[in-house]
């Protein structure tokens, strides 16, 4: 399944997953399904998103800001992330054309 934004959240999947996050939330654990499963996400415009290995918002982390290419699909395999997220947060930080 492709990842797809409808102006406030963001969608992603991949095997029927499909993990949603809103904009200008966190959560401090991702849910079991979908803990250390995800391999590649995308960061919509005026966004900045921030991803951790452990619960809490602990141990490494990697940020990524949105660009004006909704498409943009960023492969966590490229940061040493794939499949290791447990945390994360989105904000709305403004811009984004």
């Amino acid at each position: 399944m492709p990842a797809r934004h409808n102006g406030n959240t963001c969608t992603g999947g991949s095997g029927g997953n499909v993990f949603r996050m809103g904009v200008n939330i966190a959560y401090s654990y991702v849910g079991s399904t979908f803990n250390d499963e995800a391999s590649s996400i995308i960061v919509f415009p005026g966004c900045s998103c921030t991803f951790w290995e452990n619960q809490n918002f602990g141990g490494p982390s990697v940020n990524f800001e949105g660009v004006p290419i909704e498409d943009d699909l960023q492969n966590l395999a490229n940061d040493n992330f794939n499949d290791v997220i447990s945390s994360a947060e989105c904000i709305y930080v403004g811009g984004g054309g």
